[in-house]
């Protein structure tokens, strides 16, 4: 239970700051450890900045930025409405009629 926690923290930490740089509000995001420690982007660096630019319909940038965007992507919305549905069934479910 506490894992779905963290995750859903960083999903929703996410959305926030791609829909605040969208808005061009402010420019934050999630610092790559990885980076940081080895001074070597790993595979998930550009993931943010290629949402982004989905979001603003630039493709080709987005591509540029981590082309694993157009498999992330589609793959997370899937497990986030899986999760979601799952979540209104036992809701559902749990509930006395």
């Amino acid at each position: 239970m506490r894992k779905n926690w963290i995750v859903s923290g960083v999903i929703i930490y996410e959305c926030i700051a791609v829909m605040l740089n969208v808005f061009n509000v402010a420019d934050i995001g999630i610092p790559c450890l990885f980076t940081a420690i080895f001074g070597v982007h790993c595979w998930g660096c550009g993931m943010t900045h290629a949402v982004i630019a989905l979001v603003k319909f630039q493709f080709e940038e987005a591509w540029n930025e981590n082309p694993l965007v157009v498999i992330v992507l589609p793959l997370l919305t899937f497990a986030v409405i899986q999760d979601f549905l799952k979540f209104k069934r036992q809701l559902s479910q749990s509930t006395p009629r």
